[in-house]
């Protein structure tokens, strides 16, 4: 979940933030939030499906709220999963124009919660892989406003208006899913710390574990993390791991919910 500044203050929102630590007299907090549940909707899009989740008002006063589709891109900051090693790939694994949301708009008092249908309706020639798009749920109202000082001739008073966003990703499979991973090692230029680079080159979503061995020693990771690599996509993973010279790691990935072991690949530092 994330915050967005009105245009009114975003291009003073970083001198704000000081004044407001100087001068605030008397802080002043709206009650408006929301939750929702579950963050991620997957779907098996290989017949006409329908899902749901859970908007809830957490706040103290009424709120509304809209939703709607929308594909954010790979290498966005609020994504900031990587890049596509295809350009092609972010027109064909988009579904937003397939997916229908009731309701579009909403309206919640206090503890008050709402289902919220999400219905993905594909094209039979649709190809086998897996898809996504995001929901993007808004409040209509300002999430919290902060207050500070006193206008007058020997000060200055200021308003700070924050917006609330949040964004539903919805995962689309057609097919088994059968991701490819390649991964190579490389070191950092300016830390000199050991970088994993992986290209997933299928069609299909990586979402699990990838650790880092010794060959000496394959029981025991030097290096783990969680992975998720898009379709057609490609990512670095630093480490703090400060290789010598001709040095080879042993990398394996494994599923996320069986923690299996599904690739592996040993690389070497030159």
């Amino acid at each position: 979940m994330y915050f967005r500044k009105t245009k009114t203050t975003e291009r003073c929102f970083h001198s704000l933030i000081i004044l407001l630590m100087c001068f605030i007299n008397q802080p002043s907090f709206a009650k408006n939030s929301f939750l929702v549940a579950p963050g991620r909707v997957d779907f098996d899009i290989s017949k006409p499906t329908t899902q749901s989740f859970i908007i809830t008002n957490n706040g103290d006063g009424n709120i509304r709220l809209s939703i709607k589709p929308i594909y954010i891109p790979i290498d966005s900051k609020s994504l900031a999963a990587g890049s596509h090693i295809k350009p092609e790939t972010a027109k064909n694994e988009d579904i937003t124009q397939f997916v229908r949301v009731a309701p579009r708009t909403l309206s919640l008092k206090p503890g008050q919660r709402r289902d919220i249908r999400i219905s993905i309706r594909p094209p039979s020639s649709l190809s086998e892989g897996d898809y996504r798009t995001h929901l993007l749920v808004s409040m209509l109202e300002t999430a919290q406003v902060i207050k500070g000082g006193e206008s007058g001739a020997d000060s200055l008073g200021m308003q700070l208006n924050i917006k609330m966003e949040t964004a539903v990703a919805i995962y689309g499979r057609k097919g088994e899913r059968n991701p490819e991973l390649t991964v190579s090692c490389t070191r950092d230029q300016v830390t000199e710390k050991l970088v994993l680079n992986i290209v997933n080159s299928s069609l299909w979503r990586f979402d699990g574990f990838i650790r880092a061995y010794n060959p000496n020693n394959p029981e025991k990771s030097i290096y783990e993390n969680r992975l998720v690599s898009l379709r057609e996509s490609k990512k670095s993973q630093n480490t703090n791991i400060i290789p010598s010279s001709n040095e080879d790691f042993l990398v394996r990935w494994s599923n996320f919910e069986t923690n299996t072991e599904v690739g592996s690949s040993t690389c070497k530092i030159k």
